[in-house]
């Protein structure tokens, strides 16, 4: 839920978590495998500049410097992924005259009544709930007259369906050395979904949800397989349709897969089933190299105790699940 570090960056594909207490952990050093690099099948994309060679700067690329990609190639780019590519314009937009519209009094006043729940933003793919790293870039409280702009927001985001959209922005991003954000609902506090100049891996929308009968040398039973974008109100509503009970947190919007469980995932019922963290069987991931791997206690175990469970978390970024 922070910035992409292009060497380690972890982006999570899917999180099957327990219903139960997990054993005793064990590991083996079963090294990562190249064979299902993602982004071996990509041909050269219709967006890479001939002239230009992938950018070696350590400052990013920002709107307005002559590194920054014309619309030409933005569309360009846009087409490798399906169309899910989405140009920020600022949610509080209809609360002010700008070049993004103008004002309009009924929806800004519909704006203004839902600005502090979360469901408002969480079905935004720019927009935040930490008001002070939105730098009042376009306030709808401010007067009609003050400007709107896409300031601290995301330039742009991408509607995450698969993992290939994943490793598709992540080699345009590293092309142009462009930021990378990820965002889900928006609940980081610390204002790591969002980013000035950045593009945006928006994973909301990978609802999927599947009970499966899990078997494996540490755990056998009844388990949770979740998508990126469930919710903690979804994963509840799924578990207790089957008379099951989910680790997870007391507010419902919160995503349950993201930052919630790779931080620890403090709950109500920690004293009796431990962290949400601690439920978690295996995870589906894909690298910042755009490989899409499994981790789990007998694979990829220095992903799945070190990267993807609380510890080390600057070496982890992102997840999904849509199969």
């Amino acid at each position: 839920m922070t910035f992409v570090c292009y060497r380690f960056g972890i982006f999570a594909f899917s999180i099957v978590a327990a219903l139960a207490d997990i054993p005793t952990r064990t590991t083996s050093n079963v090294p990562y495998d190249d064979s299902n690099f993602v982004s071996k099948s990509i041909d050269t994309p219709p967006w890479a500049q001939p002239k230009q060679k992938a950018s070696s700067l350590k400052c990013r690329c920002y709107p307005g410097d002559n590194c920054w990609p014309s619309a030409s190639v933005w569309d360009a780019f846009n087409e490798t992924i399906g169309g899910r590519l989405i140009a920020t314009t600022p949610l509080a937009a209809p609360c002010h005259d700008s070049t993004f519209g103008l004002y309009d009094a009924i929806e800004c006043a519909n704006l203004k009544a839902a600005w502090l729940t979360p469901d408002l933003h969480v079905k935004s793919p720019s927009s935040i709930m930490a008001p002070y790293f939105a730098n009042n870039s376009c306030n709808p409280f401010l007067p009609e007259a003050s400007p709107c702009t896409v300031g601290a927001y995301v330039s742009y985001s991408v509607n995450v369906s698969q993992p290939m959209d994943i490793a598709r922005t992540l080699w345009f991003a590293t092309y142009f050395n462009i930021r990378v954000v990820v965002k889900n609902t928006g609940h980081d506090y610390n204002g790591k979904s969002t980013g000035a100049g950045a593009i945006s891996l928006w994973t909301h929308n990978l609802k999927k949800i599947k009970m499966i009968d899990y078997k494996s040398v540490n755990y056998t039973g009844k388990a949770i397989k979740v998508g990126a974008g469930v919710q903690v109100e979804e994963a509840y509503a799924a578990a207790s349709a089957q008379g099951l009970t989910v680790v997870g947190g007391e507010c419902p919007t919160v995503g349950y897969a993201g930052g919630y469980t790779q931080g620890g995932g403090h709950s109500a019922l920690s004293s009796k089933h431990g962290l949400a963290a601690d439920q978690v069987l295996e995870w589906e991931v894909v690298d910042g190299r755009g490989r899409l791997l499994q981790a789990n206690p007998s694979v990829n175990p220095d992903l799945y105790w070190g990267a993807l469970r609380g510890r080390r978390r600057e070496l982890w970024r992102c997840h999904l699940y849509d199969k």
